[in-house]
């Protein structure tokens, strides 16, 4: 059984560590080597956090106008980080890249570096990733790598013993924040509606073969440069769909159309830092049965007549589409919907209208609903019942599929073959 890591609680002297790359875009507007003052009193000395070397442990000091520096300490007491990497930025010899375009690419390689230090990804701990980069001067005196290292998550601990292939001894909790969550974690919210979840809110890690409210699938990156403002929200929310979607298909190897999923994108703050990731989740209110199989979800077209299903996590009755993903099951089982009819729409090469459209498509599904119940729709307590058909933009692009169903947000068991309900 490994041991429990070694922490001890920060002295009351030692600047509390700032997470996030802002930090050291601000602090480290010094040259690196430069020593700001000789030993005193048999005190290490203070330096750049580019003048430390991998596997170096250090506290944090104060240099110049309040800069942020560091003061070398030994792994087996109490210290701030730990360096687990340098990496040169692929543009050294050129001219500087700015801030932003070498924050975002240093934040990568660092998590890379981190995780071979520690033996897995850091987010299998409970520690923190960043990194020391170099500021404009110190890029045109030569300097083009960064300093990568970890610290634990609060101010008030400190880490007490080398985190070298260690990672265990620093294996993270049950209960995990939104945004340290890994692809394939599963996890459940105390929430009411877990779906206005934050990515800074914590939830539990659940069992992928049990219930859960959500499953992490995936980071992904937004096509904006590290520069460019902020994007109006449609903009932002249509690159966040299609990166996650990409992120989908990666993950469970199906195409996203049709499935709902949840995104959380960068803050205004973050933005500003260069950050351009969106995290990803299919999240529900209600519980997920899992394990969660993509491949089990047909989209309701592709669904055969007569058969009864469920809908997918965050989808509604209202909101399913000819392409919505549902859950087919036997009508035996609870459900809340038995497909009747589908097919295509014949007609000349424009537009007919909606009007006739809708009257084409709802002609043919209460000719299948009489055939089907055993009655006319007027006369049934499913008087009204979805029709789905083409709008102008779907007949001009060749799509003239319709459907219709039995669906509520009743849940029944049964078919309702013959029913004369």
């Amino acid at each position: 059984m490994a041991q429990a890591p070694v922490l001890a609680r920060t002295d009351s002297n030692t600047i509390p560590y700032v997470g996030g790359f802002v930090c050291a875009l601000i602090t480290l507007l010094v040259l690196a080597n430069i020593i700001l003052g000789s030993r005193d009193a048999g005190q290490t000395q203070v330096v750049s956090g580019l003048a430390l070397s991998v596997g170096d442990c250090a506290d944090v000091a104060v240099g110049p106008e309040d800069t942020q520096m560091y003061r070398q300490a030994e792994c087996t007491a109490a210290h701030d980080v730990q360096i687990t990497g340098q990496v040169e930025h692929p543009d050294a010899g050129k001219g500087f890249p700015g801030e932003r375009v070498m924050a975002v690419w240093f934040d990568t390689e660092c998590d890379e570096a981190s995780a071979d230090f520690l033996g897995s990804d850091v987010l299998d701990t409970t520690l923190t990733g960043d990194f020391v980069m170099p500021a404009e001067e110190e890029w045109e005196s030569g300097d083009y790598s960064a300093s990568c290292f970890v610290t634990t998550s609060s101010a008030e601990v400190e880490l007490g013993q080398s985190v070298e292939g260690s990672w265990q001894d620093f294996a993270r909790d049950e209960q995990v924040v939104i945004s340290r969550l890994k692809e394939g974690d599963c996890f459940v919210s105390d929430l009411a509606d877990p779906r206005v979840l934050r990515s800074n809110d914590l939830v539990d890690l659940a069992d992928c073969n049990e219930e859960f409210n959500g499953i992490f699938f995936g980071r992904g990156r937004l096509p904006f440069p590290a520069g460019a403002s902020l994007p109006n929200e449609a903009d932002l929310t249509d690159a966040s769909i299609s990166a996650c979607a990409a992120e989908f298909e990666g993950h469970f190897g199906e195409v996203a159309t049709g499935f709902s999923y949840r995104f959380w994108r960068p803050s205004d703050v973050a933005w500003e830092r260069g950050d351009r990731g969106v995290l990803c989740a299919v999240l529900d209110d209600e519980p997920i049965e899992g394990p969660y199989v993509p491949t089990d979800y047909p989209s309701f077209f592709n669904l055969e007549p007569e058969r009864c299903f469920n809908l997918t996590p965050e989808l509604t009755s209202k909101d399913l589409l000819l392409d919505g993903r549902i859950r087919p099951v036997e009508c035996s089982e609870p459900h809340v919907g038995q497909k009747l009819d589908l097919g295509t729409l014949l007609g000349g090469q424009s537009y007919p209208g909606e009007a006739e459209v809708k009257r084409l498509a709802q002609e043919r599904c209460e000719t299948r609903f009489i055939n089907f119940i055993g009655i006319p729709p007027r006369d049934s307590e499913f008087q009204r019942f979805p029709i789905w058909y083409p709008n102008a933009t779907s007949w001009d692009t060749g799509d003239r599929r319709y459907g219709c169903a039995i669906l509520g947000d009743e849940v029944r068991v049964g078919s309702l073959e013959g029913s004369r309900r």
